[in-house]
């Protein structure tokens, strides 16, 4: 049974949704009835609006997953082929939230964060660059932060292939070359060939990423990829 302090608390309630109401709290059942039916109706329109929070949210997803790593924002893509480094001659897919679209960013707006929120997913300042590699191999450098490696992918998870380097354009008449500053650690001239042949869509300028060109050259050299 109800008591006057429930009545009491849904006047509150009803006085809530409508500030501007001089309506004195009177505790009859009429008045009950009338508050509560106000209280429901704002209660429906709070779930419909989160329904259609949640569908723009999964409809933004759709406008911002992708097909193809070309497509991703240029400090995702940046990001993935620093994760690849890692894994020189190894095949990388980009996986998870930065593919489906359901990713958040530092900057990303307060809808974005609002509408994730209703959407039910995990509160996060940024959303981790989820990858996988299909080979058991351990990275040879150190990841980027928020790098998040899985090792399982339900089936039929959408995967992107993050674009590997092709030692293909490689002419053979730079092989010795090749070879000669890998085993000397002649970085810059490794940075050079790199560039002039466009072994990959990457940039690198010596500043930090010696270790990852060393890598990949060393790694091409074992594959029988550049030969003597």
């Amino acid at each position: 049974m109800s008591t006057v302090l429930d009545a009491y608390d849904t006047w509150q309630r009803f006085r809530m949704l409508h500030p501007l109401s001089r309506e004195p709290f009177v505790d009859t059942p009429e008045n009950r009835r009338r508050w509560l039916y106000h209280i429901d109706i704002a209660d429906s329109m709070s779930r419909l609006e989160a329904i259609r929070a949640s569908d723009s949210f999964f409809q933004k997803n759709e406008i911002r997953a992708v097909s193809a790593f070309h497509e991703m924002p240029a400090y995702t893509q940046h990001i993935y082929g620093c994760i690849a480094d890692c894994f020189p001659g190894i095949q990388v897919y980009a996986v998870g939230s930065r593919v489906n679209g359901d990713y958040v960013d530092a900057d990303s707006p307060a809808e974005i964060r609002r509408a994730r929120r209703e959407a039910g997913k995990a509160e996060k300042h940024e959303s981790d660059f989820d990858y996988w590699v299909a080979e058991q191999v351990s990275p040879v450098g150190d990841l980027p932060l928020l790098s998040d490696r899985l090792f399982y992918l339900p089936p039929g998870e959408k995967k992107i292939p993050v674009p590997m380097w092709d030692f293909s354009k490689l002419p053979e008449s730079e092989h010795a070359l090749a070879i000669e500053a890998t085993q000397n650690a002649r970085v810059g001239a490794l940075i050079l060939l790199h560039d002039q042949y466009r072994l990959s869509p990457y940039y690198y300028c010596g500043c930090g990423d010696e270790k990852a060109v060393l890598a990949h050259f060393q790694k091409a050299i074992q594959d029988g990829k550049i030969k003597k």
